[in-house]
């Protein structure tokens, strides 16, 4: 039950987070964090998401 409610709290904060944030200039901001080796575990280009 625990975990059908947090995957409902994320369904309902991602999309809140997504407006929230696409009004400001850390959308173009690239996010790189982690380096392993020459790659990173966490490597998000700037821009905006694609929709769907």
């Amino acid at each position: 039950m625990r975990s059908i409610a947090l995957t409902a709290l994320q369904l309902v904060i991602m999309p809140v987070f997504k407006l929230m944030f696409s009004g400001t200039t850390l959308v173009d901001v690239d996010f790189q964090a982690v380096p392993v080796g020459d790659v990173f575990v966490f490597d998000y280009t700037a821009g905006a998401l694609p929709e769907g």
